[in-house]
């Protein structure tokens, strides 16, 4: 009781002091608390447990990605849910080999026919890899989507440097076009470029690819009329007439056959999409959206066991 009326009658000012001291003190002590936490952290992590910077950056990058939506990929594709595995026989035809510093051109590209085990028909599409490889990569992509543009630029480049080319992986590429007004003319169209040049110069397919992946603009932009593609194809060096006269003669009937494969919503639900598939023992696993270079060369390496 006395302790309290002292209180009441000390002066303003001192009692202010004491809950001033007495704040900065819980600030102090759980200041403290924080510190021997993260000292007590760093004394528990080993020299094996700390990550070079390489595997950091990968990190950050695959984090990035997960900040981002868990999916760098371009989405609302269309939806086929009759697009089954199925088990059939295949044929290809191997063609030259040929590489150069520039990274434009690649080894064993070439034409294949009939369907693999997973139910892909081989048929009128670029096949980047060896015959016998033992897992596929069945890549679906559409010419208007960003994301296909990063993996091709950045990505697949090092996929077709490593595993293709040592005969791990063969990549089987497919068309999932939806995007614009203009996703269905450029499907088609590319169907036409490598009819073109598949039997001739498969190796140049590879160049027009990556080139228009170089010049995507934003959709809407034009950059995807049929004029300006057949114009880069042009550049690129692939006569441009055989090519529109495809398109003109045979684009219902392309339209039709990459319809009847499209895969469904929820396996494939955005571009870059992909399946990894072991050829022996069939097992699968899915990768969507562009992702860091490691993780596709960690998922092939899984498949292969």
């Amino acid at each position: 009781m006395i302790e309290q009326v002292m209180w009441r009658v000390r002066p303003r000012y001192i009692r202010n002091r004491f809950r001033h001291q007495k704040g900065m003190n819980a600030v102090k002590n759980r200041y403290n608390h924080m510190y021997e936490a993260v000292a007590s952290i760093n004394r528990n992590v080993t020299m094996d447990q700390k990550l070079g910077s390489r595997t950091r950056r990968a990190l950050l990058r695959s984090g990035a990605l997960a900040l981002a939506g868990g999916m760098a990929g371009c989405t609302e594709g269309p939806t086929n849910a009759n697009n089954q595995p199925s088990t059939s026989t295949e044929t290809t035809t191997p063609q030259p080999t040929s590489t150069d510093s520039s990274g434009r051109s690649f080894p064993y590209l070439h034409t294949a026919s009939g369907t693999t085990a997973y139910g892909i028909a081989l048929d009128g599409k670029p096949v980047f890899g060896k015959e016998d490889a033992p897992v596929d990569m069945y890549y679906w992509s559409e010419l208007n989507c960003e994301y296909c543009s990063e993996f091709v630029k950045k990505i697949f480049p090092q996929i077709l440097k490593n595993e293709v080319a040592n005969g791990t992986l063969r990549v089987v590429a497919l068309e999932l076009p939806y995007k614009t007004e203009n996703s269905w003319p450029a499907a088609i169209l590319t169907t036409c470029v490598w009819k073109q040049v598949s039997d001739t110069n498969p190796n140049k397919f590879w160049e027009w690819y990556r080139t228009m992946y170089e010049k995507q603009k934003k959709p809407g932009s034009g950059w995807a009329d049929q004029e300006n593609l057949l114009q880069i194809t042009e550049n690129v060096g692939i006569d441009p007439a055989p090519v529109k006269s495809c398109v003109d003669s045979q684009g219902d009937q392309i339209k039709q056959k990459i319809e009847e494969e499209i895969p469904s919503k929820s396996k494939i639900p955005a571009t870059p999409g992909f399946i990894l598939f072991n050829r022996e023992s069939e097992q699968s696993s899915k990768i969507i959206g562009t992702q860091p270079y490691e993780t596709f060369k960690a998922k092939i390496s899984g498949m292969q066991g």
